[in-house]
C-alpha cells in the first residue's frame, strides 16, 4: 500500500513538473514599436533565445530595402539590451501581402547567441 501512494506520488510530482517545464518553452514576450508609417512587432521566445521581427506597413509604401534596415537595427540594439553577443537569421526573410488589410509584412526569424 505505501509503495504504490509513493510511486503516485512521484508519478504525479513529475507530471506537474513537465507541465511547468513545457509552459516555459511557449512563453513568448511581444514588444511593439510604432514608427511614424509602420509598425514592428517582436515575438520573442527567452528559452529558445529566438525571436519573430514582423515590419507592418501600408503596402503602397513598402520598400523592402527599409524593412531590413529597420529590422536589422532593431536586432542590434535588442542583442545588446538582452546580454548577447551577436544574431544570426534563422531562414531567409518572408513578405506576405494584406490585400483586404491593404498592408505588407515582412519577417525575419533570428536566433540570438552568447
Amino acid at each position: 500500500m505505501r509503495k504504490s501512494i509513493l510511486l503516485i506520488s512521484l508519478l504525479f510530482f513529475s507530471v506537474v513538473s513537465f507541465a511547468q517545464d513545457s509552459a516555459d518553452l511557449n512563453k513568448i514576450e511581444i514588444i511593439q514599436e510604432k514608427g511614424t508609417l509602420y509598425t514592428l512587432q517582436i515575438e520573442y521566445t527567452p528559452s529558445l533565445d529566438e525571436a519573430w521581427f514582423v515590419y507592418t506597413i501600408p503596402s503602397s509604401l513598402f520598400e523592402q530595402g527599409e524593412a531590413m534596415k529597420i529590422i536589422r537595427e532593431k536586432a542590434q540594439s535588442f542583442t545588446k539590451e538582452r546580454g548577447y553577443f551577436f544574431y544570426t537569421y534563422m531562414g531567409a526573410d518572408i513578405t506576405k501581402y494584406d490585400y483586404e488589410k491593404k498592408v505588407a509584412r515582412y519577417m525575419s526569424h533570428i536566433k540570438f547567441l552568447n
